[in-house]
């Protein structure tokens, strides 16, 4: 392992107030794309919410059977550096607005205070994660270092099409020096 904590799943699975589902399902597609308040949670590599009525069950071999569920569900699931306890503080103080407005409208949410309250109510609605995929295992700020490293790499490829090899290498050494 790379980073200084291994990644980390995470899914919470919490029941939706009636006459809640519509406000919170577009509460939820409006996280998506740029601006996600997750983005600003250090150690998150992966986040995804989504309200569910219904889950289908089958096999490939056994037709695909729909089976409405009494209420609707917030499934949140995450992928993060870091353990489970700090990452629901770090969602509790740094998301606090956000936090409220989605899980605010969740059946038995307690609210941001007191914090024991609130790490309790992720904990009774926290389902075991059987099996899961990654496809690294670094840290997020390692992840967004060779990120960096990748795109000055492809600048350097476009810029260098003019350049003779020695002026290659040259501008090669002087934006990657080694260590």
């Amino acid at each position: 392992m790379s980073g200084t904590w291994p990644t980390t799943p995470l899914t919470v699975i919490t029941p939706v107030r009636a006459g809640q589902e519509q406000e919170l399902a577009e509460t939820v597609n409006g996280l998506a794309g740029d601006g996600s308040p997750f983005e600003r949670l250090s150690s998150t590599h992966f986040a995804h919410m989504v309200v569910i009525g219904q889950v289908g069950v089958g096999t490939s071999e056994v037709p695909r059977v729909r089976r409405r569920l009494r209420g609707r569900y917030l499934v949140f699931t995450a992928e993060f550096n870091s353990p489970v306890d700090d990452f629901v503080e770090e969602l509790r103080v740094r998301l606090a607005v956000a936090v409220d407005e989605i899980w605010g409208r969740c059946i038995g949410y307690p609210g941001r205070e007191p914090d024991v309250a609130f790490h309790r109510y992720f904990r009774t609605n926290t389902v075991p994660v059987l099996q899961r995929f990654a496809a690294y295992d670094a840290t997020v700020e390692e992840v967004l270092n060779a990120v960096d490293i990748r795109r000055q790499h492809i600048e350097l490829a476009v810029q260098s099409q003019t350049m003779s090899p020695d002026q290659l290498l040259d501008e090669f050494r002087r934006r990657f020096p080694r260590p």
